[in-house]
């Protein structure tokens, strides 16, 4: 079911929560083990970058309103 969910979620702003790490970017897909994010790399001048968060890894989600 929260696979579910966050497939239909892509293209939307969110936030992942994690125990370690909190990962703000785009969905850009949901895959079996993991959710990929597109983000914006502050190191590298707001280059964008592919990151993938593990699903059993992340407490909770935040969407962001896109307006």
């Amino acid at each position: 079911m929260f696979y579910d969910i966050l497939r239909i979620c892509a293209g939307e702003v969110v936030q992942v929560i994690t125990a370690t790490e909190a990962v703000e970017g785009t969905v850009l897909s949901v895959i079996d083990d993991g959710m990929i994010l597109s983000t914006r790399n502050q190191a590298s001048e707001g280059l964008q970058e592919e990151v993938v968060v593990r699903i059993s890894a992340i407490s909770y989600v935040r969407f962001f309103d896109q307006q």
